[in-house]
């Protein structure tokens, strides 16, 4: 009885590790989205890929040297962290005509999604995705969501 007891304390934990990495993960995606929302007041109203909302000063033209950033640049960087895979995806590009060079910055999107995978362990956690839509969403497989053009997929469990 004891060893059942131990094997059930031993699921516990690990449910709730994997929970706690989840909200880590789900609270990076809120960031980047706000992130987003925030760059895209100084860039003439177009996203952009993550280096530039960490370095907003070597993209945005005339953009204030000594103000802050709109995201850190660990966050920015796609580094593996809480045992997911992070990636950015950039859709379409922003037009030319709506986002002269003297505007805004020359990688300026027009839609964007960013993922997080889980690098082990797949069918006890979720994958998730975030996208310029605002919609943060989860698969509950675990499987990278299949990105279109800067979207995230459909179905997908919503997140608030």
């Amino acid at each position: 009885m004891a060893a059942a007891l131990a094997g059930g304390a031993s699921c516990q934990t690990h449910q709730r590790l994997v929970r706690q990495d989840e909200d880590v993960v789900v609270n990076d995606l809120r960031s980047l989205r706000s992130a987003e929302a925030a760059y895209e007041a100084s860039n003439a109203g177009f996203p952009d890929v993550p280096g530039c909302l960490a370095g907003p000063q070597r993209c945005i033209p005339n953009y204030p040297k000594d103000a802050p950033p709109f995201l850190s640049t660990s966050l920015a960087s796609l580094a593996e962290e809480n045992g997911y895979v992070r990636a950015f995806h950039p859709g379409p590009a922003a037009p030319g005509v709506a986002c002269p060079p003297q505007a805004c910055s020359p990688s300026s999107l027009m839609a964007w999604a960013y993922t997080a995978v889980p690098i082990r362990d797949r069918r006890r956690r979720k994958s998730f995705c975030v996208d310029s839509t605002g919609r943060i969403c989860a698969l509950l497989n675990g499987k990278p969501p299949s990105v279109v053009e800067g979207r995230c997929p459909s179905p997908c469990e919503r997140i608030q």
